[in-house]
């Protein structure tokens, strides 16, 4: 399945079941911006929302969604936070 990170120009593949937060991480889209961008919730997933994405499946309207949320099921388009 493709995910497009439109805002970095990268479109990588995802295996189903991965969270999108994993998906970015692996393709090097770093998602966690602004001030002290290494902070994040790591175990507790969506406590901190830092990986706060705008997501659209086929198409459709984009929602905001957590990236360490989102379990990919099919392609995705993904606009990130300006950084």
């Amino acid at each position: 399945m493709k995910v497009e990170f439109e805002r970095e120009g990268i479109v990588a593949e995802a295996r189903a079941g991965q969270t999108l937060l994993e998906v970015a991480e692996a393709a090097g889209v770093e998602l966690f911006r602004g001030l002290w961008p290494e902070l994040h919730c790591r175990r507790n997933k969506g406590w901190c929302r830092r990986c706060a994405v705008w997501v659209s499946e086929g198409g459709g309207p984009a929602a905001r969604r957590l990236a360490c949320k989102v379990e990919v099921r099919g392609a995705l388009r993904v606009h990130t936070r300006a950084g």
